[in-house]
């Protein structure tokens, strides 16, 4: 990689040849980001810094209530009823 005098940089591959500039992100970047960001806004999503963590706390996980869950999304059988069918 080499600085250019017009502020930009020449990149060359492992033979020493000069690779192709890749172009410049079209300028309606920012327009496509605000768009999602307001129909985020009009479904009622509230998406920030704090969205994605979690409230995990360390504490063991309780698989009979991640299967009920799982089960109720399916409108399945409860993981006790599952139990009770295949001990019965």
């Amino acid at each position: 990689m080499e600085a250019l005098a017009t502020g930009g940089f020449r990149f060359r591959d492992p033979r020493g040849e000069i690779l192709p500039d890749a172009g410049t992100l079209p300028r309606k970047r920012n327009d496509r980001v605000a768009a999602l960001m307001e129909e985020n806004r009009r479904c009622g999503l509230n998406i920030d810094a704090e969205t994605g963590a979690s409230n995990w706390q360390g504490e063991g996980m309780d698989y009979d209530i991640a299967l009920d869950g799982l089960f109720a999304a399916d409108g399945g059988h409860s993981v006790r009823r599952v139990e009770s069918l295949a001990v019965g």
